[in-house]
């Protein structure tokens, strides 16, 4: 039988709504064969009797190149042209449509709800059988892809060619399972798919099997799921789900199988991009932590650049990361801490958060109108919250936080860190407490000390004083040293100390005034009170095992 493009409209209830919309003299042109058209390159290629369909894809950027196509066409002596209009083409021109109403070149605009295989399907089932209808297909697509790939494409145009084929939902998905991507047949319509249901499935199968094979499939609430992995040899990079009501087809599958590559491919330059502006943002960061911006000028630029707000106070806020068994914790791990950071709740303003080794390191802006002591509330309690998470999830690890002052200038956030930064070097060492987390307004004195603890003056302070009690504590089987600790702890009140140490009140007083005699500074005074408390900062400094600078 003779099919000619005239006849298309009695193979299928579905073809009522395609329209010839010019080169209407055209339609006894006999079909010979049905090729799918995305790349305007494609015209070169086709043969007599061709019958051409597209989703517009190709000329989306630049319609008028279809006038060309249609020229090229109509030589090569195509049957015809059949685009979807609305997807990617939401007009044609004039000049396109009198060009094939001169040369009789029919010109049809298809609904965007039809699958190439809706079209293609009645039309190629009366030239050939479907198996071969199913490799004829999956060679136009491979085609198609290799030459939008080659055209530098994006995903969001892969996707949009594969719903072309399979006329199903799509939902692309990261490695977190968040969503990138979910392409409707429409997404107006009230068939939306319940994406959750997706996640669960992937969250229980990631869990009980550790792996998920590829593709999946699974029904759930009337719908019909398959589910393909996005992956290298070393890594999963994301998921990609067909959904709908109605059967998922064999061929829909196949589709999928085919351009599984180009997504991967896709993939891995967004990945590579993304990665490329983190890097970017970091260096930026590290910049101006490390002070290395001299004019305010540049560091408004790249503030604007990365959108980094100013204006508003800060504190330079660090994690610091440390693995009991010796070993540094790598990079993937780091990143899945930074993701677990970020999605606590009393963080989701604070998105200037940037990894360094095995540090993180977050820009904390803070609310001027908050107390010194209520910040340090807040900063103890979603602290505590997140280190038991994760060390209950990472046995060997352990995590300390470490907070500078708060400035408002960008240009003064390298203060902060050097003050972050020493806290967590001072904190861990001099305090014993189980909250981890270090204020380097608390530790003011001891970096005074720290920087002067080899000084002369400073050395015979110490040696004068609390090395001389040590000493004396040795030799006597005495306490002098701990009952001046708890003197001051007390602060100077001889009630309280005495009560605190189990003592008379003479006998308090007979120490201090051995104390006063051994070390030649009056305990009475409040100048020798200050001799003798800085001594005893020192000697926490110079007790603290491997104390760094």
């Amino acid at each position: 039988m003779n099919l000619t493009v005239g006849y298309i409209f009695n193979l299928s209830e579905k073809f009522k709504d395609i329209k010839i919309i010019a080169g209407s003299r055209g339609i006894k042109r006999k079909i010979k064969d049905v090729m799918i058209m995305e790349a305007p390159d494609g015209a070169y290629w086709v043969k007599e009797g061709d019958f051409l369909i597209s989703a517009g894809f190709g000329f989306k950027d630049n319609i008028e190149e279809l006038s060309e196509v249609i020229k090229v066409l109509n030589e090569k002596k195509a049957a015809g042209l059949a685009i979807k209009k609305g997807r990617f083409i939401k007009h044609i021109p004039e000049s396109v449509l009198n060009l094939a109403d001169e040369l009789d070149f029919p010109l049809l605009e298809l609904p965007v709800e039809i699958s190439y295989r809706d079209l293609t399907w009645p039309i190629m089932g009366r030239i050939i059988n479907e198996e071969n209808y199913n490799l004829k297909i999956l060679e136009q697509l491979r085609n198609t892809l290799w030459q939008i790939h080659d055209e530098k494409y994006d995903l969001e145009d892969i996707l949009s060619l594969i719903l072309t084929y399979i006329n199903k939902t799509l939902i692309l998905l990261d490695s977190r399972l968040n969503i990138i991507k979910y392409k409707g047949k429409n997404i107006n319509h009230s068939d939306v798919i319940p994406v959750d249901e997706i996640i669960k499935h992937l969250e229980e199968k990631l869990i009980k099997d550790n792996k998920l094979p590829s593709p999946s499939s699974f029904h759930c609430d009337g719908y019909n799921y398959v589910i393909f992995v996005l992956k290298t040899p070393d890594e999963i990079l994301g998921y990609l789900c067909i959904a709908s009501k109605s059967e998922i087809t064999q061929l829909d599958k196949m589709v999928i199988t085919q351009s599984l590559p180009f997504l991967t491919i896709i993939f891995l330059a967004r990945q590579k991009q993304h990665e490329t502006a983190l890097k970017l943002r970091e260096d930026f960061f590290a910049g101006l932590l490390l002070g290395n911006y001299l004019s305010e000028s540049a560091i408004e630029k790249g503030a604007e650049f990365f959108n980094l707000e100013t204006g508003i106070s800060r504190a330079v806020v660090i994690i610091d990361i440390i693995n009991n068994k010796g070993n540094t914790p790598n990079s993937k791990l780091v990143e899945n801490i930074v993701f677990d950071l970020k999605s606590i709740p009393e963080l989701k303003n604070q998105q200037d958060i940037i990894k360094k080794e095995s540090k993180i390191i977050i820009l904390y802006k803070v609310n001027d109108k908050k107390s010194y002591s209520a910040l340090k509330n807040e900063f103890r309690g979603w602290f505590e919250n997140f280190r038991k998470m994760e060390e209950y999830k990472q046995p060997q690890l352990t995590f300390y936080m470490g907070i500078g002052k708060i400035y408002k200038n960008l240009g003064e956030l390298h203060k902060s860190y050097q003050e972050a930064s020493l806290s967590l070097k001072v904190g861990p060492k001099i305090f014993n407490t189980k909250s981890n987390v270090f204020f380097y307004n608390d530790l003011k004195l001891y970096h005074i000390l720290f920087l002067f603890k080899e000084h002369p003056v400073i050395l015979d302070l110490y040696n004068d004083t609390i090395g001389r009690l040590s000493l004396y504590d040795t030799e006597n089987n005495t306490s002098l040293v701990q009952t001046l600790i708890t003197f001051f702890e007390n602060n100077c009140s001889v009630n309280q100390t005495s009560r605190k140490l189990y003592i008379h009140r003479n006998t308090l007083y007979n120490r201090l005034e051995r104390i006063s005699e051994i070390t030649g500074v009056n305990t009475s005074t409040a100048e020798g009170q200050l001799l003798l408390q800085l001594a005893l900062k020192l000697r926490e400094i110079y007790n603290a095992k491997e104390f760094i600078p």
